[in-house]
């Protein structure tokens, strides 16, 4: 069994063992998928769990203690086979725990809680990361949706626009071509607005990343359809927004992080990372954030 599934009146949830990875979100009032399908000419992933670092490091290495680890692009946890610690009809809650394998890669131990909950038209989604070491342990962790658009055959991708909470002025950081932070200099991306069109240009140079937006959520929407999806992204300090450039993708990711990639002039210490994270022995952090038809 590969797949699992939570539903009740308005959705159907279905969640792969491998990744924890979600895999289909259905809205049943409407007929809709709103989660992509992981099209291997396209993007062949739903919505990956980046842990335990987000983005690249650079030259695919970093240090820990002076002792030289070798990481993909946003970790292994995507790639590993997860258990089953809870199943309900409208809950379920995978566990992954370090081994052998990740030491080798990555020198921390830990447990790895992934929670999903249906209420209503709103898929709660919850992250745990437990240290089980005798130190501190650091890591990165993100989410990495991607969801359909255009919902319907009526309208097509650029008909759509997301809408933050509340007005926001923010830059953008800049990806170098080989997928690290620039740091170039560059121009405010969000000027007193709440809106963001749709349009494959604005993903000609990779995926639009935002710090420490004030809104608490924002919504795929268009003046095409009545229906909307939102996501909760309070209190992250990092944002991406992204679609596979040069290809007409017809779907958007929203992926509210707590990590981002190596600069260009990283140290490859990874307590030196942007956005690292630093947990205490015998201590959990949560990242919480939502789905929902509206």
């Amino acid at each position: 069994m590969e797949n699992i599934e939570i539903q009740n009146e308005s959705l159907s949830v279905r969640i792969n063992f491998k990744g924890a990875e979600l895999s289909s979100i259905y809205n049943k009032k409407e007929n809709i998928e709103h989660l992509w399908q992981a099209d291997p000419l396209v993007w062949a992933r739903h919505a990956p769990i980046l842990f335990p670092i987000v983005g690249q490091v650079k030259e695919g290495k970093y240090l820990v203690d002076g002792e030289e680890y070798k990481l993909g692009q946003h970790g292994f946890a995507r790639d590993r086979v997860f258990e089953l610690e809870e199943i309900t009809k409208t809950t379920a809650i995978f566990k992954l725990e370090s081994d052998d394998d990740s030491l080798k890669i990555y020198p921390f131990n830990f447990n790895l809680f992934v929670k999903y909950n249906l209420v209503g038209a709103k898929l709660n989604i919850t992250y745990e990361v437990v240290n089980t070491d005798t130190k501190e342990i650091l890591f990165g962790l993100g989410a990495h949706p991607g969801f359909t658009v255009p919902f319907n055959a009526d309208s097509n991708f650029e008909d759509y626009y997301l809408e933050f909470e509340k007005n926001e002025t923010a830059d953008k950081l800049l990806l170098s071509a080989r997928g690290l932070l620039s740091g170039e200099v560059h121009e405010k991306f969000l000027n007193n607005t709440n809106c963001i069109p749709l349009e494959y240009s604005t993903f000609s140079k990779d995926a639009l990343i935002f710090e420490n937006l004030e809104s608490s959520y924002v919504t795929i929407k268009s003046d095409k359809t009545n229906v909307a999806l939102k996501m909760g992204i309070a209190n992250f300090p990092l944002l991406g927004i992204w679609t596979m450039p040069g290809k007409d993708a017809p779907y958007i990711c929203i992926e509210p992080w707590y990590g981002v990639a190596d600069a260009e002039t990283s140290t490859g210490k990874l307590e030196d990372k942007k956005a690292i994270n630093k947990l205490p022995v015998n201590s959990k952090f949560e990242m919480n954030f939502y789905v929902e038809v509206v």
